[in-house]
C-alpha cells in the first residue's frame, strides 16, 4: 500500500503548529521507504507477496506564533519556496497581485 503524498492545501505537521507566526526555519524531509506490506494472501492465510511503500516527501515551515507557541506546519512545496526565515505566514504564502 503507497501512501498518498498529494498536498493540496496547509496541513498540520509534527507538535501541534500555529496556524500562523514568524517563520523560524524551514525544513524538507526527503521520501522513505516505508516497512513492506502484504498485497496477496496464500489460502492458508500466509503472505504470498510483499510490496514495499514509500512514504511522501514533506515540506515544512517552522514558526513561533503568539505566546511563543512553537511548532512544525506542513505546506505545500510553492508555500516553502517563498516563505523564508523571519517572514510572516500565513502572509508570506499568499501569492502577490
Amino acid at each position: 500500500m503507497l501512501v498518498a503524498g498529494a498536498a493540496l492545501g496547509v496541513m498540520a505537521g509534527c507538535a501541534a503548529a500555529p496556524d500562523a507566526g514568524v517563520v523560524v526555519s524551514r525544513r524538507y524531509e526527503p521520501p522513505e521507504w516505508a516497512r513492506l506490506v502484504c498485497t496477496s494472501w496464500t489460502p492458508a492465510g500466509t503472505c504470498k507477496e510483499w510490496a514495499a511503500g514509500q512514504s511522501p516527501e514533506r515540506w515544512l515551515l517552522e514558526l513561533r506564533g503568539e505566546g511563543g507557541v512553537e511548532g512544525a506546519l506542513r505546506v505545500p512545496r510553492a508555500v516553502w519556496d517563498v516563505c523564508g526565515r523571519g517572514e510572516s505566514f500565513p502572509k508570506c504564502g499568499v501569492p502577490k497581485i
